[in-house]
């Protein structure tokens, strides 16, 4: 995978983005060695600067938290070619409280380099010499990844090397950015050799990456549709490119669409117009009076339909279950009055939701998971029942890896503790579990009302 960094004037983002290949990559890149840093620190001769030099040392010896200004000045040969730049820049170096009292944690670089102002590299380092005026610390355990995705199926019929053409004219598209970024996490999944050229430097940093297994979201049937959008050269060197005179911007609209039900499961459309039609009188008296209060009218409509198409193609993404519609009457109230006072069973009254926001969930994915851990947790302690409940459907958080939610019925109280840690060995997700008998009765009843909405 050959990364042509000189082909951008976009130094900055290039920073930010081998900084985060590399903390993903950071376990291969360094071959799980422990890796080093020089930290110097520099205090002023006054009583401040005593207090912060006393505080550093109680901090290395004793364990005491507290902040210090250093700068960072050496590091492990490894990861020199990937972080170097940050070298003779100033950080803030944090003391926790964890584990250990020679752990110092939360280390962050700050870097005020190009347009987009100040960013931070943060890890947990591990205190490995001490000293007044220097500091070098060792991260022994870097493992997690910053990139989180699923996929459903192995794909083993992958080239080895791929060339991405990182040139910042061709990153204008969202779709064209979420297509790139499939492709190299594509790559990685499968095990190649990454060789990454970097400015000013004649040799590439060449690292071999073994097969990482599932890390996506996307079958590979609808990678393939993405190219649509896209520039393929040929099997083995591959250029991503919008094809701007052939895409239209309806194309990248459900590209993106696409995308974001597969990432988040759900869809939300701003500024549509939503046409339902009534005949139940009741039913309309009641919505002319949420309109004389000039309220906005929420609907939940359970449409069934399943998969996606895009470019004339079926995909299978799962069911669409629920869509919820929020928006207000396009009509005065008079004039509503008037219409629904003739309506029957031969004539229904067609209303028109004007400005609408209608968000199209599809939940397969999360109730499966949820069922799953259901099955686990019944395999290996007593309870009454357990529920899947809560912001998966209406809430501001729609992602499977931090938005399950679980309620549990009947569980002894001393088990409680034994089934998170079940939990957090199953599954890579966090899983938020409330046991019901500790909630209030209001909230109580909105899990299980909401509950048997999604599983119906």
């Amino acid at each position: 995978m050959h990364i042509p960094w000189r082909n951008t004037t976009d130094d900055n983002g290039l920073i930010r983005l081998r900084h985060e290949i590399a903390t993903f990559l950071y376990p291969r890149i360094t071959d799980n060695k422990p890796q080093s840093m020089k930290v110097s620190f520099s205090f002023p001769t006054t009583e401040e600067g005593r207090q912060e030099f006393e505080s550093l040392e109680r901090a290395i010896k004793m364990g005491e938290i507290g902040s210090w200004e250093g700068v960072l000045t050496g590091m492990s040969e490894e990861i020199l070619p990937w972080f170097g730049d940050l070298v003779n820049q100033k950080g803030i170096f944090s003391k926790l409280p964890i584990e250990s009292p020679k752990t110092i944690g939360n280390i962050t670089f700050v870097v005020t380099n190009g347009e987009n102002g100040e960013w931070h590299v943060t890890s947990d380092f591990r205190i490995t010499k001490g000293g007044s005026e220097s500091l070098e610390i060792s991260n022994e355990h870097r493992t997690e990844s910053l990139l989180h995705f699923i996929i459903r199926e192995e794909k083993n019929n992958l080239s080895t090397t791929v060339k991405i053409n990182n040139q910042a004219k061709t990153m204008s598209s969202s779709a064209h950015q979420a297509r790139a970024a499939f492709r190299f996490l594509e790559t990685l999944s499968q095990g190649c050799r990454l060789s990454l050229y970097l400015p000013n430097q004649d040799k590439p940093i060449v690292t071999k990456i073994n097969p990482l297994g599932k890390i996506f979201t996307l079958h590979l049937e609808i990678l393939q549709l993405l190219d649509k959008v896209c520039v393929i050269e040929d099997e083995f060197d591959t250029s991503f490119a919008i094809p701007l005179e052939e895409t239209t911007s309806e194309d990248i609209q459900d590209v993106d669409e696409l995308i974001e039900i597969i990432e988040t499961g759900k869809y939300t459309a701003q500024n549509q117009i939503f046409t339902v039609e009534f005949n139940n009188p009741e039913l309309l008296n009641r919505l002319l009076e949420t309109h004389q209060q000039n309220r906005e009218m929420v609907f939940r409509v359970k449409p069934e339909e399943f998969g996606y198409e895009l470019f004339g193609k079926f995909l299978d993404i799962g069911h669409r279950r629920i869509d919820i519609v929020q928006g207000t009457i396009g009509m005065p109230v008079e004039q509503f009055k008037n219409a629904i006072a003739v309506v029957t069973d031969d004539s229904p009254f067609k209303l028109k939701l004007v400005n609408s926001t209608i968000t199209n969930i599809y939940p397969d994915q999360y109730i499966k998971e949820a069922k799953r851990i259901s099955k686990l947790l019944r395999q290996n302690f007593e309870f009454e029942n357990i529920h899947l409940f809560g912001s998966l459907v209406w809430g501001d958080l729609f992602n499977v890896e931090t938005d399950i939610d679980l309620a549990i019925v009947g569980l002894a109280p001393d088990k409680f503790m034994s089934v998170l840690s079940l939990i957090e060995k199953s599954t890579k997700y966090p899983v938020d579990l409330v046991d019901i008998s500790n909630v209030p009765e209001s909230l109580r009843q909105q899990i299980l009302n909401e509950g048997q909405l999604l599983n119906e």
